[in-house]
């Protein structure tokens, strides 16, 4: 008896799981009292117009993969896992790409060389 070609890609798929979240955010930190150093304004008033107390900014030259390598790193670390466990890099991201190398295929590169992914969302450049 034949199988069905979906049963018979289905049982060629090998078991897949996401099994480590994380996400980095630069330390470099510049509050609502640091703006009001800087321009005429107050925390309070940035506060109710935009719910912002604090961001994080990154030092000139550090990219979108450089972010996502650290994040990737967390990741793999809390999974209990090492670089050469993972399979694919899966990356969303709608930074726009300055260096002319995506964010998802930068990442790719770093860790080993890994196949990618990218998840096309409004606005991305692919």
């Amino acid at each position: 008896m034949n199988q069905s070609r979906p049963a018979r890609r289905a049982a060629a798929l090998r078991p897949v799981k996401i099994a480590g979240l994380s996400t980095y955010v630069p330390p470099r930190v510049l509050t609502n009292a640091d703006l009001e150093k800087l321009v005429e304004t107050s925390d309070e008033w940035i506060l109710q117009r935009t719910g912002i107390r604090e961001r994080h900014i990154v030092e000139p030259g550090v990219g979108t993969s450089d972010l996502g390598t650290e994040a990737a790193a967390k990741a793999i670390e809390r999974a209990g896992l090492t670089p050469d466990d993972i399979g694919v890099i899966i990356v969303g991201t709608v930074t726009p790409i300055s260096s002319g190398v995506s964010p998802a295929f930068a990442m790719a590169l770093r860790a080993a060389s890994l196949p990618r992914s990218e998840v096309a969302t409004p606005g991305s450049t692919m």
